[in-house]
């Protein structure tokens, strides 16, 4: 049985969309075949439920950054800048490298997957390569770039995993070569979806209920998210649904971007008519309550898991027209696309949605059967599982060769 390692190197605090798809992987590997072994970098809530879904958990970080006092004399501070990035550059080559060469070696890892970043991880990714253990590395965003560093040790990658075309057309474009390149769409299991949707509810939500219709955007709350796009659309909204109600569930990341939007719902006196959720161990919870599952994203959305969760719940779904959700959501069947940062037009899908439950209810069913179709957690590993093989298969030849 092989064992495959998976990097989480998320050390802001936040729970994502990374987190969520890398357990959907460890629950639907084949263990006749393949052993997870997760490493974070951090403890986080979502521990238990790897350990829970069969995976080997480790939780901890190699040697930190070199981090030197800072001075104030523009001469000494160049010279202890250099001086710091040399630390840290032997940091990465040396000491780093030669701890995952021993974690390697200890947990006996035949794969090492990156689940973040084709751009980043550059001591394991060292390490690995020195033993001879192939790296697959899963590319879930858009990185601002990839200097000489980054671009050289992309090289060693033996897969890149983009989820999206938008992710792999930005991945090109920044110099990895296309052929190393792999597009899997990630992928969620329907049926644990519809389970979780109906746990405990919270008190909170059945408050809300009485409000209806309820309009809501999952996600973290950042400016990059949108959600106050949603928040300037609701007067219109509630101009012909006066009731109607709009939900933010997420952690609420991003103070000032936070601020902003209390102040424009003051400004508009939607008190009444707004709640930020913050942060939901399950959120899925409460988008089933939703008539509308929102997403706003004012920057291309690397893919959106949450649509996917959407449309397991036979949810309408209405998207801004930027990077994954133009694949996912199929424009006038499961949902619609709008421009980034137009309430206007955001206003007026809603509307039209909310007046006619027959179509609404048919988005949902068109967009529960395009999830069947196309982005099940299942069909997302098997993928997976034919890189692994492949992988496997190679490293096997240039064994006997050698």
């Amino acid at each position: 049985m092989r064992r495959i390692l998976f990097l989480e190197h998320n050390v802001d605090g936040t729970i994502g969309g990374s987190h969520f798809c890398l357990l959907e992987i460890c629950r639907a590997l084949d263990r006749d075949r393949f052993t997870p072994v997760v490493w974070f970098f951090q403890n986080n809530p979502l521990v238990d439920e790897f350990r829970a879904a069969g995976a080997e958990v480790h939780i901890g970080l190699p040697t930190a950054p070199y981090k030197m006092r800072a001075v104030r004399l523009p001469l000494v501070k160049q010279v202890v800048s250099a001086a710091q990035s040399l630390a840290n550059l032997y940091r990465v080559l040396v000491s780093s490298k030669a701890w995952w060469q021993r974690e390697l070696k200890r947990l006996r890892i035949d794969i090492v997957h990156l689940n973040n970043s084709a751009n980043g991880d550059f001591d394991l990714v060292l390490a690995a390569h020195s033993l001879g253990v192939p790296v697959v590395a899963h590319q879930r965003g858009f990185p601002a770039r990839f200097d000489a560093i980054g671009r050289r040790v992309a090289r060693i990658h033996d897969r890149v995993i983009a989820i999206s075309s938008a992710v792999r057309a930005d991945l090109t474009a920044k110099g990895i070569d296309d052929r190393k390149i792999k597009l899997i769409w990630d992928g969620i299991d329907p049926q644990k979806t519809l389970v979780r949707s109906n746990e405990q509810v919270p008190e909170e939500i059945t408050n809300l209920a009485a409000h209806r219709p309820m309009i809501g955007i999952v996600g973290n709350v950042k400016r990059w998210k949108g959600q106050i796009v949603l928040v300037q659309a609701m007067q219109r909204i509630r101009r012909v649904f006066p009731n109607a109600h709009c939900v933010l569930v997420g952690s609420l990341a991003d103070g000032k971007y936070v601020d902003e939007i209390q102040a424009l719902i003051r400004a508009q006196s939607l008190e009444s008519a707004v709640t930020l959720a913050g942060y939901q161990r399950n959120p899925i919870v409460w988008m089933n309550h939703f008539d509308i599952v929102i997403h706003t994203s004012v920057e291309p959305e690397p893919f959106g898991i949450v649509i996917l969760e959407a449309m397991a719940l036979g949810k309408p779904v209405i998207a801004t027209d930027l990077g994954g959700p133009k694949e996912t959501v199929a424009e006038g069947v499961s949902g619609f696309l709008v421009p980034p940062s137009d309430s206007e037009r955001l206003a007026q899908r809603v509307l039209e949605v909310l007046s006619d439950r027959t179509a609404a209810a048919k988005l949902g069913e068109n967009g529960r059967a395009r999830l069947a179709a196309q982005f099940t957690a299942q069909q997302n590993v098997k993928q997976i599982e034919a890189i692994y093989t492949e992988l496997i298969h190679r490293a096997a030849s240039k064994e006997s060769a050698a």
